[in-house]
């Protein structure tokens, strides 16, 4: 494995049993963009508050967030709550 590939959370080891994916510096540095850093911050609050809504007593059903991502910037972020009726 080329020594400027970097390792997060055993992706090196993960990538060593596949040599046709490729894990690229630039993939690393896109996170940093000042469009991606109001985003991940937009996404935390709204992960919070989706939780804060379904994890109580009485809530059945289902919670999602949805991240929509183009070219390695984040476009969108979709939050779903659907409840059961009972």
């Amino acid at each position: 494995m080329p020594a400027n590939w970097k390792s997060v959370s055993g992706t090196k080891r993960w990538l060593e049993n596949r040599p046709a994916v490729a894990y690229v510096d630039a993939m690393m540095t896109l996170t940093k963009t000042p469009g991606n850093e109001r985003k991940v911050t937009q996404l935390t609050e709204a992960m919070g508050e989706m939780l804060v809504e379904v994890l109580r007593r009485g809530f059945f059903g289902t919670a999602g967030v949805e991240v929509t991502v183009q070219d390695g910037t984040i476009q969108s972020i979709r939050r779903r709550v659907e409840q059961v009726e009972r």
